[in-house]
Order: C-alpha cells, then structure tokens, then sequence
C-alpha cells in the first residue's frame, strides 16, 4: 500500500491538448526513475514550474511555439 500524501491547496492550471499526451507519458516514465507510482500530474507540472529557470523555459518555450506553430503574440 503507497503511503498516503498530505493534500496541499491546488489552483487550476490550463495545458494544450498537444501537451497533455506527454504529461501522461512523462508521469509513466517516472517508475523507471524510482520515484513512486503515486506521483500525479499536479506534483510532476509544480516541480516544473518550481525548479525550471528562465533560461529553460525560454528554451521550452522555442520548442513549444515551434512544434505548435504558435508565435508569441508581441513579436519577440
């Protein structure tokens, strides 16, 4: 039996339709990291956001607006 988490306040976050198979597949992978099986999705994006740099995201960010063809809106 998995050790029961403590429950923190959560706030909705929205993520593209495109995304959301990688999460899923990205939660999967991670028994193979030894981490527990109960890890979910609001644990795996909070350590994203918690840990990423500016510098990464950035980077994320390119790889996203290009794999999506989506431009940012101001241009930059």
């Amino acid at each position: 039996m998995a050790p029961r988490k403590a429950k923190r306040p959560t706030k909705s976050v929205k993520i593209d339709e495109l995304a959301h198979p990688r999460l899923d597949e990205l939660q999967a992978a991670l028994a193979s990291q030894s981490l527990p099986s109960y890890v979910d999705q609001m644990e795996i994006i909070s350590a994203l956001v918690m840990f990423t740099t500016p510098e990464q995201l950035a980077g994320m960010l390119a790889g996203y607006w290009h794999a999506t063809g989506r431009l940012p809106v101001d241009g930059n």
